[in-house]
């Protein structure tokens, strides 16, 4: 699992990725937001008394991306509906790759890529990035070793993002 900060940057630089020129802060927003969509299975274990409980359940599945980008699809205005709602499916796939190869040391270890037709949880035997400790308690998020996976996050992606968006402006003065 991978902290808002690395799944954002991953999502802005999707962004500057897909975009012909410069936007708004707006999109950005929006790349940032859907790319750390996922774990919006957070909240219902936070009302449950326990953050975790369902964290890695069905947001994180391909079935969930087609589902959030059906959602923009039909929620964006018309001649921007199909692009919106593709770059909204890529930017949860980004963040299910991102876990994908993030540290998992809390059951259930990985994610459920095949969500609702296979129950299986997929894990990269090789990950790297580092992992988020986390108890049951949004209190318990806010500890050393997470600002670490944080900064490690900002040294791996924010490069990446500031050269896509150094392109980005590249072309617009084009």
């Amino acid at each position: 699992m991978s902290t808002p900060v690395g799944h954002s940057l991953v999502g802005v630089s999707i962004c500057f990725l897909v975009l012909r020129k410069f936007s708004d802060w707006k999109t950005l927003l929006f790349c940032a937001i859907a790319a750390c969509l996922p774990d919006i299975d957070f909240l219902p274990g936070i009302f449950a008394g326990n953050m975790n409980y369902y964290h890695h359940r069905g947001t994180h599945s391909i079935f969930f991306a087609f589902i959030v980008s059906l959602a923009v699809w039909a929620l964006a205005k018309k001649k921007n509906g199909f692009k919106l709602g593709s770059i909204a499916f890529i930017l949860v796939l980004s963040h299910l790759a991102i876990d994908y190869i993030a540290i998992d040391r809390a059951a259930p270890f990985g994610i459920p890529l095949l969500w609702p037709f296979s129950g299986k949880y997929f894990y990269f035997r090789y990950a790297f990035l580092p992992e988020v400790l986390r108890g049951d308690s949004v209190i318990s998020i806010f500890n050393w070793h997470n600002l670490r996976t944080m900064i490690v996050e900002l040294f791996i992606f924010l490069p990446i993002a500031l050269l896509l968006y150094k392109r980005v402006l590249k072309k617009g003065c084009s």
